[in-house]
């Protein structure tokens, strides 16, 4: 098996970088029937294990030890399986764990586990680290989480920048808009945040645009995924419009969506 890797990341906290990732590996998994795994490099402690308020039994930890040859048949006792269908790998147990990672330890674990997976869906950590670094290197694409805000669209957009210097390939790269205020509520020009994404510096393409919705939360404090409980949201569609654009291919008789054109539509009113 080569599994695909998606990486999903941003350099700049509480833009709902984590969410995306569950509700991507929720979609992927209901949509395809095939296996996903969520791995949390968001390093010392994560938000993977916290969202889905699940012990941390297993974690990166066991997999930066285990040194010998994983088996498929191995590798199940290495990972904690959701009630959604998808697994997860916590983060590290200790924050002393942290000296015993190299890049090198971080690729061999992602190559496991594209042989155990159909798919791989990485939390990234909100830095510029090694481990996030070679995360980001061994991805097949990569997305950069952003919110409207100022603060978050120049870092990330900034964040972008240094990627493409980093040597990744600018076609891997894409951007999910997420938390966007309603029409009559914004006071930023959100076709001129996504022209900064495409036309300043390398261009890359958005495959999300996601409105704020406070029910997110409120499911997430449930332990509930909003993808699989509210399938009509506007955050399922978006997440939906990712699938689209990377070629996920779902399995006959599942429902299809609206195209990217669809969320600037629900946006301003009209198709872009």
């Amino acid at each position: 098996m080569n599994g695909k890797v998606y990486c999903i990341t941003s350099m700049k906290g509480g833009v709902g970088k984590t969410e995306v990732s569950l509700n991507l590996a929720a979609a992927i998994k209901k949509k395809t029937g095939k296996s996903v795994v969520v791995v949390d490099f968001d390093i010392p402690y994560g938000g993977v294990s916290q969202a889905l308020a699940v012990d941390k039994d297993v974690t990166l930890t066991d997999w930066i030890k285990t040194n010998r040859i994983i088996t498929k048949e191995l590798s199940r006792s290495l990972v904690i399986e959701t009630k959604w269908g998808f697994d997860i790998i916590p983060g590290v147990s200790s924050v002393y764990d942290i000296s015993e990672i190299t890049s090198e330890t971080i690729k061999r674990i992602i190559g496991q586990l594209r042989e155990f997976y159909d798919f791989v869906v990485i939390d990234s950590g909100v830095d510029f680290s090694e481990i996030t670094k070679t995360a980001l290197l061994n991805a097949d694409k990569i997305i950069i989480v952003t919110t409207p805000s100022n603060v978050s669209v120049w870092n990330n957009h900034q964040y972008k920048e240094d990627l493409l210097t980093l040597g990744v390939d600018p076609v891997k790269v894409n951007l999910f808009l997420n938390q966007v205020p309603k029409k009559k509520q914004m006071d930023i020009n959100i076709e001129k945040v996504i022209e900064i994404y495409e036309k300043s510096g390398v261009p890359i393409r958005t495959v999300g645009i996601a409105y704020y919705d406070d029910s997110i939360r409120k499911y997430r404090n449930k332990r509930q995924m909003i993808y699989i409980q509210k399938r009509k949201s506007d955050f399922a569609k978006a997440i939906d419009e990712i699938l689209e654009e990377f070629g996920v291919t779902i399995m006959y008789g599942q429902d299809h969506k609206e195209p990217l054109f669809g969320s600037l539509k629900r946006l301003f009113g009209v198709a872009r």
